[in-house]
Order: C-alpha cells, then structure tokens, then sequence
C-alpha cells in the first residue's frame, strides 16, 4: 500500500465510530476541483496500479504500510475502525492483503471509492472486509467524462449494484461545486440515483430502502485546477435551497 496520509483519531469521518484515517497516493480520476491534489498527482500509473510512482510534492509525507498496522495495533483498544481513504483506494494492487491485516487486528473497516474498480470491490466484498462503503457520485452520467476524465461509466453503475447487493451501509458522497452543479444538474442527480434504487423500494418510497446521499460543499483551496481556488462556493442558504428543490425526487440527503 502506497499511503501518503495518516491521522491516528477522527470523530467525524465515520458516523457513530472513533476511527483512525490512511490516504492512499494515486488516482485514476482527475476532478478538477480535488482538494487532495497532493495524493493525485503522481507519475504515470503502470497497469493501472501505482506499484511504480514519483510523488511529485516532496512535501507529502509517505508511510510504510507496516508503521501504520504496528499503531493500529497499539490503538486498537481505543478505535472501532480505519478509515481507507485517498486518492483512490482501490487502485491499490495489495488492498485486499492490507484490509485483512487490518481485521486479524480487530477493526472494523469503511472504504471511501469513486467506484471505478468494480473487479477489486467484488474482492472485498467476497472476503466480507468492508463494514461500511462511502462512495463518490460526482454528477450526472452524461457529465461524467467532463468532470473526472474517466470513460467507464458502466463500471461505476455495476459498483453501485455490487455494493448494495451487499448489504453492507452505503453512502453516495457528492462535492457542490458551483458551474459544475446547479438547480438542474442536481435534479437529474436525484432521478438518477431514485433509478439505482428503484429495485430496493418499499412501496415505492426510498426512506425504506436508507440509502444515503451525503453532499459536502466545494471549498476552494489546495484544488487540482488552480483555477477553481478562485471560486466561490454556495452559500449555507443556497444549499438548503437545492436540497429542498431534489427532496421530492430524493428525500434522503443529508
């Protein structure tokens, strides 16, 4: 595991849970405004997987995989989880071998993904590892290529199936970003998302099916484009109102 990132206590990245945090260094998306531009930028990834790199900000502070397990062991008394985070998880070659490390600790485990790699997260899912899954929704399908510069759209969709075929929690995550999500965007979001639950309804209404569609706002500084530090994100009051426009269609967001 390439981890470039490590916070040993978090109260807010896993709901109800104390949780320790890795951020692992590479990935395949390229969503301009990233605020961990530091994890993305790295060489060129080869196969797929940065088995190879050159972090390209010195700055970034890289771990060795065993330093990271030897003090989850020594926290693991006062933690319910880690929280696998990054860049993007699951471009990892050796995830799989690092998470059941992590359980034979006694960890509980919560996987944050963009749902490009459905291949890996079947793995994980075949070898029960992951306790709770947070998972990017970035924009409508149709923009997706435009905002992250990945093609695989169909990969993304058979992630979401996977996962919630599981049954484990899942949370949909989007950025609001400003000239990237607006009154129309966010509505076609919602219409999309109702559509990958639809199987799951209960009469019809997605409050029995607890899905999750966590919005975080856009906040301009360290971003991948520099040029979306010069934005200004939705105001408190401009967020409620897009929130109440999409509850009809998508009661659920928090």
């Amino acid at each position: 595991m390439k981890i470039g990132g490590y916070l040993p206590t978090s109260l807010i990245e896993w709901p109800g849970k104390l949780s320790a945090i890795i951020w692992t260094i590479g990935c395949n998306f390229r969503c301009p405004f990233c605020h961990n531009k530091d994890l993305v930028k790295i060489s060129k990834l080869k196969n797929q997987f940065p088995d190879k790199y050159q972090v390209l900000n010195s700055k970034l502070q890289v771990f060795k995989q065993k330093e990271i397990l030897t003090d989850l062991k020594k926290r693991k008394d006062w933690i319910d989880g880690l929280v696998i985070s990054g860049g993007e998880p699951t471009i990892q070659s050796n995830l799989v071998d690092f998470c059941v490390r992590v359980k034979k600790i006694g960890l509980e485990i919560m996987l944050e993904t963009n749902g490009s790699q459905p291949e890996m997260i079947k793995k994980l899912i075949k070898n029960n590892l992951v306790d709770f899954w947070a998972m990017d929704f970035k924009t409508v399908w149709e923009n997706y290529f435009q905002v992250t510069g990945f093609k695989k759209i169909a990969e993304i969709k058979k992630s979401i199936n996977l996962i919630l075929a599981f049954g484990k929690p899942l949370e949909l995550r989007t950025t609001i970003v400003p000239g990237i999500h607006d009154e129309k965007i966010l509505l076609a979001m919602a219409r999309e998302l109702r559509e990958s639950f639809k199987s799951r309804l209960t009469n019809n209404d997605l409050r029995f099916a607890k899905p999750k569609w966590k919005w975080q706002n856009f906040q301009p500084k360290n971003t991948l484009d520099p040029a979306f530090e010069k934005i200004k994100p939705y105001s408190e009051g401009q967020i409620k109102k897009l929130k109440n426009l999409v509850f009809d269609i998508f009661p659920v967001v928090e």
